[in-house]
């Protein structure tokens, strides 16, 4: 999102393309940092610019399901997933520039355990317990 309003904010138009329901990526799960700073605050104010920046065109529940063409002039095509019709709503695009982000998912190997204990949690599956479940976390002998 930021690099969309910093295109946005230096004039050109933007499609900004997010796979799930929502904006905000892996920072909708994480509510803490270590500095103390609000990452829920930070995401709301970043969506807010964004979908009040007339430059930015936002499409949810969508893929790039197509893109040719070369640097400065790129056709892509944009599918979107109607909930009143099966057949995603096509939408076709020129653009000048792609920039594509992936997301991020937590390694889950069998290190520590991990998967096979149910005491044994990643910091993220911590810090929804913190959010959403904080008996477990007072049930809990000790946090290395």
């Amino acid at each position: 999102m930021t690099t969309a309003l910093a295109i946005a904010d230096a004039g050109y138009e933007v499609a900004l393309v997010e796979r799930n329901d929502t904006l905000g990526g892996n920072l909708n799960n994480i509510y803490f940092t270590a500095e103390g700073g609000n990452p829920q605050r930070l995401m709301r104010d970043l969506i807010n610019r964004v979908v009040g920046n007339d430059r930015i065109r936002v499409f949810t529940r969508s893929e790039v399901v197509e893109h040719r063409g070369h640097v400065g002039a790129f056709r892509s095509v944009i599918a979107t997933r109607v909930k009143s019709n099966p057949t995603p709503l096509r939408t076709n695009i020129e653009h000048g520039v792609t920039g594509v982000a992936t997301g991020g998912q937590a390694h889950r190997g069998g290190e520590y355990t991990l998967g096979n204990d149910p005491q044994i949690v990643t910091a993220h599956e911590l810090e929804e317990m913190l959010v959403n479940a904080p008996e477990r976390i007072a049930a809990m002998k000790q946090i290395a």
